[in-house]
């Protein structure tokens, strides 16, 4: 799928066209879209008129788009942004820090679904519960908890002291936890989490974004400066690749399952008692729920051990690799 002549050389224009396989992602498929980075977003950077055409050229192009997110921090949100945003095709608006009065005004300006990330680190879990409490009532549709990044920069951890605090208030508000860190308001669901839990085809564009078609796996450059120097030299922005091994591909499947909230579809034989009992982890970890096995909060707490244990119920198979619970800890989004 090529992009129509005419359109002004933005660099999200310059990035779509050094990547075929994500144009061509667009054609068909049920796909997620997620954008992230402030240097091309509309009114902030270069060619804002532009980057709206190609917004509204991916709505049209992108036959088989299940959802379009916009990840940005509360300095970019302006009313008169957010309803050009939704009128060129986005549907959700994810906020990299929390602010109660840019919620507030993405919800006023009509977008159904607003995401805010909470960072945990060094923060008390008073402060927290109040602004647990503040960010529903602006509109917050969907709480992300994010805690320390690792020393490889992979994933994050949360302190489950925290971690417990905030579920338990986001249960009173009537928030449903869609993975361990990711809590939402039931009639408003998270396709992007979804997407990259099941595996299913992603195009992100923008520095630091995550795009997937199975097997492979690729990240942007993180940093703004870097990504934009590399378009303007027509050089590629992904320059961080995985491509898996179908053990890798197997571990993942099964953590992807676990981690969220649909769970893990098993034979009958592995949904009983006794074999539950097999899996050598402590009582109440695990609940069959129809054909499905899901973890509970203490399952969730220990996901890594669970993960290993319903993999040698399974065969012998190497498991290095898997995600979870450590030391006090809950592994967050990637």
């Amino acid at each position: 799928m090529n992009l129509p002549a005419g359109m002004p050389p933005t660099l999200l224009r310059r990035e779509l066209e050094g990547r075929p396989r994500a144009r061509d992602l667009l054609a068909g498929r049920e796909l997620v879209v997620h954008t992230c980075g402030a240097g091309w977003v509309p009114g902030t950077g270069e060619g804002a008129e532009g980057v709206y055409r190609v917004f509204r050229w991916l709505d049209t192009a992108g036959a088989g788009i299940r959802e379009w997110s916009l990840e940005c921090g509360p300095r970019l949100v302006e009313a008169s942004r957010v309803r050009r945003w939704r009128d060129a095709g986005i549907s959700r608006i994810s906020l990299t820090a929390p602010d109660p009065e840019a919620v507030a005004r993405i919800r006023d300006a009509g977008m159904a679904c607003v995401s805010v990330e909470i960072p945990m680190r060094d923060r008390s879990t008073t402060s927290l519960a109040e602004l647990l409490s503040v960010l529903p009532e602006a509109g917050a549709t969907e709480v992300v908890l994010r805690g320390e990044e690792l020393p490889d920069g992979s994933d994050e951890v949360v302190d489950l002291h925290h971690w417990r605090v905030a579920r338990e208030h986001l249960d009173l508000l009537g928030f449903r936890p869609l993975e361990p860190w990711r809590f939402q308001l039931p009639e408003h669901r998270c396709e992007y989490a979804r997407f990259i839990r099941l595996r299913r085809p992603l195009v992100g564009l923008g520095p630091g974004a995550i795009s997937f078609r199975n097997p492979m796996r690729r990240w942007n450059v993180p940093n703004e400066a870097d990504w934009a120097g590399r378009l303007r030299s027509g050089m590629p922005v992904d320059t961080r690749t995985e491509h898996q091994r179908p053990g890798e591909r197997r571990v993942e499947r099964l953590w992807g399952a676990l981690s969220g909230s649909e769970g893990l579809r098993v034979p009958a034989s592995l949904r009983s008692g006794e074999a539950l009992r097999k899996t050598g982890l402590p009582l109440g970890t695990l609940q069959a729920r129809g054909r499905r096995l899901l973890p509970t909060w203490a399952g969730w707490e220990a996901l890594d051990e669970l993960v290993v244990a319903l993999l040698r119920c399974a065969d012998s198979m190497d498991v290095a690799g898997t995600r979870g619970a450590r030391g006090g800890r809950l592994r967050g989004p990637t």
